[in-house]
């Protein structure tokens, strides 16, 4: 334990702060409950992203039915499919594609209430590319201690499919023979693992929670070879870590809280390095891919309301923070999980509203690009000017934005209307005295607007 700790240390002073221009704007985002009503959905949802649409699985009720809730690419909602009924579970569910179009959900439990131990744990239902789902009577594994997970780990390696359940149990495959399992908890005690994998190496990584003698958040290397064991200084709810991979890039991350020192961190499992994002005593923070390699980041608590970031491609800026405001009569925020593959993050929080409706809650957060602008004496008939010329640029986490529409407005009227180059620039001339400036608002598919004021 004294070389983990020791790698704990050297993290937290390779850690650097990263400093956003303003402070959190205000979203207008507002969020939806899943499945509506209080139908309590499990401890877990399963997620996975296929063309235009994103499956959301959940269980609702006791015993449960288990619902696809299906959601279109502005995060509006499908026709909705059941899986399964009558599950006995405790809320664990996992969900993974595979190349040939089929897909394979995890569920922790029983296929019905009543079930002995032997015929509980890992259950798992499949659907072809044709379409439909069935249960596979051949896979079944972790027994009685499988069954009471409350949170799966889910990925793919290869074509075969790979599952985490407790303290570090991990399963390879769809067989129900658990002779290869793996334990990689080195002391008392663990839970709710998470697993990705690399898209560059193919190595699958695992995070959870520890509540032993290394208090925080473990993560290693599980596959094809095991890597070294490090310990992060997390805090020890379900919500106090996320683990993701990069989409098109090659690395793995893990958001975390900082108890101590009150800080939300982002480690690089691949260069063991550490950055701050934003300081304050949140109990969530979470990362999820998104395209270009870049990483969506959530954090809040129940006080101030969840905040929301998306990096640039090399994850070293960050775009303007959004503050997406919890629903009224909140009691508490437990966990988030998300999905950002499309590009905007389709955000999911675990909440209780009042005493007693416990459910998740869905919110569909766009990128936020920023505009600039820099200006000069626009001169006119005999070197006098008479108004100014205008550059504008927009850019994501730093990134120019091409394409991107610029209307520049005043009292109503359109003054300007430019397009962005590959350079994220733009230019016109602004002729005559505008009282008060006038307002600049760029637009670019799948980004939240952007408005500035140029000029007084």
């Amino acid at each position: 334990m004294r070389i983990i700790a020791a790698v704990v240390l050297a993290l937290l002073g390779a850690a650097t702060s990263v400093a956003f221009a303003a402070a959190p704007s205000s979203s207008s985002v507002r969020w939806t409950e899943i499945g509506g009503g209080g139908a309590r959905p499990g401890t877990q949802l399963g997620l996975l992203r296929e063309g235009g649409v994103l499956h959301v699985v959940s269980e609702e009720g006791v015993p449960s039915t288990i619902v696809d809730h299906q959601l279109n690419l502005d995060g509006g909602t499908l026709p909705t499919v059941t899986i399964a009924s009558n599950f006995d579970g405790p809320g664990g569910l996992g969900l993974v594609g595979f190349a040939d179009g089929s897909v394979r959900l995890f569920a922790a439990g029983g296929t019905r209430p009543g079930l002995p131990s032997n015929l509980s744990g890992i259950n798992t239902y499949v659907r072809t590319p044709a379409g439909g789902w069935t249960l596979d009577p051949t896979a079944l594994w972790g027994g009685a201690v499988a069954s009471a997970a409350s949170f799966i780990g889910a990925t793919v390696l290869g074509n075969q499919p790979v599952t985490a359940w407790g303290g570090g149990v991990v399963h390879v495959g769809a067989g129900s023979s658990t002779a290869a399992d793996q334990t990689y908890q080195p002391d008392c005690c663990g839970a709710s693992p998470q697993l990705v994998t690399d898209s560059s190496t193919g190595a699958v990584v695992m995070a959870w929670l520890s509540n032993g003698h290394q208090s925080g958040t473990y993560v290693k290397q599980v596959l094809p070879t095991a890597g070294p064991l490090v310990s992060l200084p997390s805090g020890q709810t379900e919500g106090s870590f996320g683990l993701t991979a990069r989409i098109g890039a090659p690395g793995t991350f893990v958001a975390y809280t900082g108890p101590t020192d009150q800080t939300v961190r982002l480690y690089n499992v691949t260069a063991a390095t550490t950055q701050i994002v934003t300081k304050g005593p949140y109990r969530v923070a979470k990362a999820f891919a998104a395209p270009e390699g870049r990483l969506w980041m959530l954090w809040g608590d129940a006080n101030t309301g969840v905040f929301a970031t998306r990096s640039n491609r090399r994850v070293t800026k960050w775009e303007p923070v959004q503050r997406v405001p919890l629903p009224s009569n909140l009691t508490a925020f437990y966990n988030a999980q998300g999905e950002g593959s499309a590009g905007p993050l389709d955000a999911f929080a675990d909440l209780l509203i009042g005493t007693t409706n416990r459910g998740f809650w869905h919110a569909h957060i766009l990128p936020k690009d920023s505009l600039s602008y820099r200006s000069a004496p626009y001169p006119t008939g005999g070197g006098k000017s008479r108004g100014e010329r205008v550059e504008f640029t927009v850019t994501d986490a730093g990134d120019p934005v091409k394409g991107a529409i610029i209307v520049v407005a005043h009292g109503g009227k359109t003054l300007l209307n430019l397009r962005t180059d590959a350079n994220g620039h733009a230019s016109g001339a602004l002729l005559g005295n505008f009282t008060g400036g006038v307002r600049a608002t760029a637009s670019a598919p799948g980004y939240d607007n952007a408005i500035i004021t140029v000029g007084k």
